[in-house]
């Protein structure tokens, strides 16, 4: 997702915040990806149901209506811990770091904790500082 589609997709009370962020980010030449910004409630309830004893046939048909990519049986695991996410009211985004060949890093820890910097500044919270158990590195929200 390009960062003018994410920008667009939140609420205009926290467009310019996260902009402001994105645009340090980018002069910092740090290399990331926007993976998600508002999202669907459809969405929410199809990443909900993960991890939560559904089998994945079942996922996968909530999946296929909310237009997301089905998964396979390694996937099937909680990565949400509400129904009632910030992504819900514009108040989000997701983003991963990219490697040198331009793939996503979810591992890059020393990315996101630079993001993470230029993100307070800016007021705005990131996930990999949450508890262990709800820990959401890509994910950064004002709330």
């Amino acid at each position: 997702m390009t960062k003018e589609k994410a920008l667009a997709e939140l609420d205009t009370a926290v467009m310019f915040q996260f902009k402001a962020f994105l645009d340090e980010a980018d002069a910092a030449r740090l290399s990331y990806a926007i993976t998600e910004a508002r999202r669907t409630m459809l969405t929410q309830v199809c990443y909900f149901l993960g991890g939560r004893g559904m089998s994945t046939a079942d996922i996968n048909a909530c999946r296929k209506v909310a237009g997301l990519y089905l998964w396979t049986d390694s996937e099937n695991r909680k990565i949400t811990w509400t129904l009632n996410s910030i992504h819900l009211r514009g108040r989000a985004i997701d983003i991963v770091p990219l490697d040198k060949n331009e793939r996503a890093n979810y591992n890059d820890v020393e990315t996101y904790r630079k993001l993470a910097e230029i993100a307070a500044n800016h007021g705005i919270e990131w996930g990999g500082n949450w508890s262990s158990e709800k820990r959401d590195g890509p994910h950064f929200q004002i709330v």
